[in-house]
């Protein structure tokens, strides 16, 4: 199988569960400016970025690249935003 068919299937798989946990569907899970589409999106996008390249999920998913990479930055600067105040709280604790 190739890369592409192997990302189509992971694809379909994470897309069903995540259209069913929000409960919308693939046009909107795509194209929607509302929240939980929004929130579907990146997690769609954010999961498939851990194993596929930018240009790879932009085939399969029909967002442009650009979409594709904005997401997983902002994912990126999230996770360090988190490890971030984390570590600020603990060394408050240690302070005080």
């Amino acid at each position: 199988m190739t890369r592409l068919g192997a990302l189509r299937e992971e694809y379909i798989k994470i897309s069903s569960i995540v259209k069913g946990y929000f409960e919308i569907d693939e046009p909107t899970l795509l194209k929607s400016n509302k929240e939980d589409a929004v929130d579907a999106r990146y997690i769609l996008v954010g999961i498939l970025c851990e194993k596929y390249n930018d240009s790879d999920i932009s085939a399969v998913c029909g967002l442009s690249k650009s979409v594709v990479n904005k997401i997983r930055n902002q994912i990126l600067m999230n996770q360090r935003s988190k490890y971030f105040f984390t570590v600020l709280k603990n060394i408050k604790e240690l302070v005080s």
